[in-house]
C-alpha cells in the first residue's frame, strides 16, 4: 500500500513526476518480512542531465516515509 513519487528539481524550480510502473521484487506480499524491494519505472522526458531527482516514498496515508535523491550525472 506504498505510494512513490518522483520530484524533479531544476534550480528552485520542482514539478512532481507520476511513476509509469510499480513492481515489488523479492520476497512475496505474502510472506512477512520487514524489508521490500521495489522496482519503479518513470519516463523523465526531455530532461536536463544537470537536474536533480528524488524518489519519495509515501505511507497509504500520503506521509512520506523515506526519499532517495539521485541524479544523472
Amino acid at each position: 500500500k506504498l505510494k512513490f513519487r518522483i520530484r524533479a528539481y531544476h534550480g528552485l524550480e520542482t514539478r512532481e513526476i507520476a511513476p509509469d510502473s510499480i513492481e515489488m521484487i523479492g520476497i512475496p506480499a505474502d510472506v512477512p518480512s520487514d524489508e521490500r524491494i521495489y522496482r519503479v519505472g518513470v519516463d523523465i522526458g526531455d530532461m536536463p542531465v544537470i537536474d536533480r531527482f528524488v524518489i519519495e516514498v509515501l505511507s497509504p496515508e500520503g506521509e512520506v516515509l523515506t526519499h532517495f535523491p539521485f541524479s544523472l550525472l
